[in-house]
């Protein structure tokens, strides 16, 4: 038996036992007999995660040609900036062009949608900027002719 503890005891330096450095695995003792199953926690886990991976609850991270979106600006934190979807440059990423008339590229995860209501005011959706974030200018309705969508920059 002593044999046994010393050889399941981790050593100092490797941080492993003697026997799981040989077997590749821990060896059952009296001591394991003691600790809970944890096969069932890792099962049940698993199949929660599995459960909330294949659940279609998804937020759809498309846009079209044309839509109007606001583009994070990485040299302002905290700001987006309208725009128009021009290209789509990959699965995940767009091109859009700015009010100023610079298209940038940007991930999806940088690209918020901008949908008007009826009343005309932005509508915003609970991943959308706030409204403490936007620039003055930004929250007006007035023209957006500059914002035209135009396939050929």
């Amino acid at each position: 038996r002593f044999l046994f503890h010393y050889r399941i005891t981790p050593h100092s330096t490797t941080g492993l036992s003697p026997a799981e450095l040989l077997f590749g695995r821990r060896p059952r003792s009296r001591l394991d007999l003691v600790h809970p199953d944890l096969s069932n926690k890792v099962e049940l886990s698993q199949a929660r995660q599995k459960h909330g991976h294949d659940t279609p609850n998804m937020v759809s991270r498309t846009f079209s040609l044309g839509d109007r979106v606001y583009v994070y600006d990485f040299h302002n934190p905290h700001k987006w900036i309208p725009g128009i979807v021009v290209e789509l440059t990959g699965s995940l990423s767009y091109k859009v062009r700015l009010q100023d008339g610079v298209v940038v590229r940007r991930h999806v995860n940088h690209i918020r949608s901008r949908a008007a209501v009826a009343g005309g005011e932005l509508n915003a959706d609970p991943v959308a900027p706030t409204a403490t974030y936007l620039q003055p200018d930004i929250m007006d309705d007035g023209p957006t002719s500059d914002l035209s969508y135009d396939p050929a920059p």
